[in-house]
């Protein structure tokens, strides 16, 4: 059986970078029920020009917490080199 596929919050940074890879894009994305994209752009781009259902998402580093991702950084051994 085939498994359901969902695409949350993506992105496509700059949309004039992939239109020339539209057909490419269409034949992939379009094995997604549901996709999700963070920017205004992508979500024209992927109703306009691949004519599939998308909708606007939060980017998903604004749904943690402050304090975690402080957490997060309070726990890392990586040293920052002086330069």
């Amino acid at each position: 059986s085939e498994q359901t596929k969902v695409a949350y919050s993506c992105s496509f940074g700059n949309v004039s970078i992939v239109e020339h890879q539209t057909a490419e894009l269409f034949d992939l994305l379009k094995k997604f029920k549901l996709i999700t994209v963070r920017e205004k752009d992508g979500l024209s781009y992927i109703e306009d020009k691949l004519n599939l259902d998308a909708s606007l998402a939060c980017d998903p580093v604004f749904l943690t917490k402050k304090d975690d991702w402080i957490s997060l950084t309070t726990k890392s051994n990586y040293e920052f080199s002086s330069r």
